[in-house]
């Protein structure tokens, strides 16, 4: 089984629906509940799951190593992409893609990262690539809203 690709057809699923891709993750875990929705973090892991008032899978980060101190995610990253590739690495593998930004812009006083947004089936999947080697450094999931 692909974990990632897995990732991509669970988002948007009730957690009942996403739990055996949830045991298969080694603990311990960290829970949130914040307003609107809660997370679970499993950073020995390298990703966080977020979940809807309705407990709904709305989204999850892969983490490269050292990331807002976690571990990188080791499992297979969604269409053979991985940590590092460039984004004419991830272009040649998904095509140009049809949202991209940062580099310049700014929010909350931090430059933001590049970043680049495909759509797939009813997920997004976005990009994120490093400041300093310009590789990848982020994959968030995202359900379509």
């Amino acid at each position: 089984m692909n974990y990632g690709l897995e990732l991509l057809t669970k988002i948007g699923s009730p957690i009942e629906d996403c739990s055996d891709l949830l045991k298969m993750l080694e603990g311990p875990c960290d829970e949130c509940q914040f307003e609107t929705f809660r997370t679970v973090v499993f950073a020995k892991e390298g990703i966080e799951f977020a979940f809807d008032h309705d407990a709904k899978m709305v989204s999850v980060h892969l983490f490269s190593d050292g990331l807002d101190g976690k571990t990188e995610y080791r499992r297979e990253l969604p269409f053979d992409v991985a940590f590092g590739d460039r984004r004419i690495d991830v272009a040649k593998k998904l095509g140009i893609a049809p949202e991209a930004s940062g580099g310049g812009d700014q929010w909350q006083g931090k430059i933001v990262p590049y970043w680049d947004r495909y759509c797939t089936g009813n997920a997004l999947i976005h990009f994120q690539y490093s400041r300093v080697d310009g590789g990848v450094e982020l994959v968030t999931i995202m359900a379509k809203k």
